[in-house]
C-alpha cells in the first residue's frame, strides 16, 4: 500500500508527532510506502517528499500585529489553507496513494486538504489526538475545571466563557472555526475516525459522531527501546508540563500531607515558580524540581523511580506517560479521570485516586513508597500489558482492519 501520512509538523514537537514517526516506521517494516505531507519548517526531518510540503504559517507573528484585520486574517487561515490544498494537489498529480491517514492537521494544514483527496477518490482515516472536533478549546477544560458547555455543537458558548486563553477574541475565533468546519461538513467527508481511547470514542458518539465511523485503536510502544530494570531508588516521579491541568497543586498538597518520602518533578511550565515557592514557604520536605529534561533523560530517571505519578485534573486522551511507565516496568499512580482508567487497572498495574483529591493521592502515594514488593508486582503487570495490548503487532492488526474497511469497494 501507498499511504499518505498527513501531520502538520515533520519534527519531534508533541505526542502526535511521536506517534506519526513511530507509525511510519511500523508501516514501512510491513512493506508499505509512507508518503509524509506536512508544513515546511527548519527543524523538519529529511524527506524525499519535502518539496511537496505546504508553506509554514507563523501564527505568533500574525497575531502579534493586533487589530481586527490581523484577527480576521488569522481566522481565515486557520479555517482553510489554499497553500496546503494546492501543495497536496501537486503531490497527487505525481503520486496516487491508496489511502490517506490524518494525524494533527488543524490550523496549519487545515481540513482544506480533504477536498483534493475526495476528488482523487482517496479514502481518509483520521486518528484524533485531542478533542478539537467537539471542543473549541480542544481539551474540555476551562478556568480550573472540566467544561462541556458546548455539547453538542453549541460552540457559541466558548466566547461566553472565554475558554480559549481567557480571551474573548481567541474564544470567538475558535467557535467560528468550529462552526465553519461543521458547515463545510468536514467530519462527514472523512471515511473513518480512530480514537486511541474508549473515552474519546464515547465523547465523539455523545457529540453525534456515528458510532459506525469510530474505532478504538490504542497507541503502541516500540518496546525494544524500553528495557525494564530492577533499579528502585525509592522516589516517585512526575514528568511533564508544569501546568494547572496536570494537577501540580494537588500533587504538592498531597506531598505536604504525606510528609515522608521523596518526590522528583521533571519539566517546566507556567506553574513552576509558584510550586517552588509553595514548597519553600511551607517547608515541604523531600521535593526536588529537576528541571526540563530530554526524553532520554526522563526515561533514565523513570527507570530509577519507585513509581510515576499522573495527577491530571483534565480529560487526558491517551497519555504517553502511562505507556512509557509500563514499558519500563514501573507502576503508575494516576487520577481517575478521562481516558486514564482505560489504561491503568486499579491494583493490577497501578493505583488510581480521585482527581483533585490530595488526601486520596497522599494515601496511595504513601502505600507505594512504603511497599516495594507491591510496586514490583504492579510494574511487572504493567510491562505485560504493554507487551500484549500496546505492541507494534497488536497495533498493526487493529489498524489494518480499519484500513481494509475503507479500502473495500462499495456495493
Amino acid at each position: 500500500m501507498q499511504i499518505l501520512m498527513a501531520n502538520s509538523f515533520h519534527y519531534e514537537r508533541g505526542g502526535d508527532c511521536t506517534y506519526t514517526f513511530a507509525l511510519t516506521r511500523l508501516l514501512e517494516s510491513k512493506g508499505h510506502r509512507v508518503i509524509p505531507f506536512a508544513t515546511r519548517h527548519p527543524l523538519n526531518l529529511p524527506s524525499e517528499y519535502d518539496t511537496y510540503f505546504a508553506p509554514a504559517v507563523d501564527y505568533d507573528q500574525l497575531e502579534s500585529r493586533g487589530g481586527l484585520r490581523a484577527a480576521v486574517r488569522v481566522l481565515r487561515r486557520a479555517i482553510s489553507s489554499r497553500e496546503a490544498r494546492e501543495a497536496l494537489e501537486r503531490l497527487l498529480a505525481e503520486i496516487r496513494p491508496d489511502l490517506a491517514h490524518f494525524q494533527g492537521i488543524h490550523r496549519h494544514l487545515t481540513p482544506s486538504i480533504i477536498g483534493p483527496l475526495r476528488s482523487a477518490g482517496v479514502p481518509i482515516v483520521w486518528t484524533l489526538h485531542d478533542y478539537v472536533p467537539i471542543c473549541p478549546n480542544t481539551h474540555f477544560y476551562c478556568r480550573g475545571e472540566i467544561c462541556e458547555a458546548c455539547r453538542p455543537g453549541r460552540f457559541y458558548r466558548a466566547p461566553l466563557r472565554r475558554c480559549k486563553r481567557d480571551s474573548m477574541g481567541a474564544s470567538l475565533a475558535a467557535a467560528v472555526e468550529a462552526y465553519a468546519h461543521r458547515r463545510q461538513r468536514v467530519y462527514s467527508r472523512v471515511d473513518h475516525f480512530i480514537a486511541p481511547s474508549r473515552f474519546l470514542a464515547r465523547k465523539l458518539v455523545e457529540h453525534r459522531f456515528p458510532s459506525t465511523k469510530v474505532t478504538v485503536v490504542p497507541h503502541f510502544m516500540e518496546l525494544d527501546r524500553f528495557k525494564p530494570t530492577d533499579q528502585d531508588e525509592g522516589f516517585a516521579l512526575f514528568a511533564g508540563r508544569l501546568a494547572e491541568e496536570k494537577g501540580l497543586r494537588t500533587l504538592i498538597e498531597a506531598k505536604a500531607r504525606l510528609g515522608s518520602g521523596d518526590l522528583r518533578i521533571a519539566g517546566d511550565g507556567p506553574l513552576r515558580e509558584e510550586m517552588e515557592a509553595t514548597v519553600a514557604r511551607r517547608g515541604i520536605s523531600g521535593v526536588r524540581f529537576v528541571g526540563l529534561k530530554t526524553r532520554e533523560e526522563v526515561r533514565e530517571l523513570a527507570s530509577r523511580a519507585r513509581c510515576l505519578i499522573l495527577p491530571s485534573i483534565w480529560y487526558e486522551n491517551f497519555p504517553f506517560a502511562v505507556m512509557e511507565a509500563f514499558a519500563l516496568g514501573k507502576p503508575m499512580l494516576a487520577s481517575r479521570i478521562g481516558a486514564i482508567p482505560d489504561l491503568v487497572t486499579e491494583n493490577e498495574d497501578g493505583l488510581l485516586f480521585r482527581a483533585g483529591d490530595a488526601g486520596d493521592l497522599a494515601e496511595k502515594l504513601g502505600t507505594l513508597l512504603a511497599d516495594r514488593e507491591l510496586a514490583v508486582r504492579l510494574g511487572a503487570s504493567g510491562r505485560a500489558k504493554a507487551e500484549t495490548e500496546w505492541s507494534p503487532q497488536a497495533h498493526w492488526q487493529r489498524l489494518n482492519t480499519v484500513y481494509q474497511s475503507v479500502l473495500k469497494p462499495s456495493g
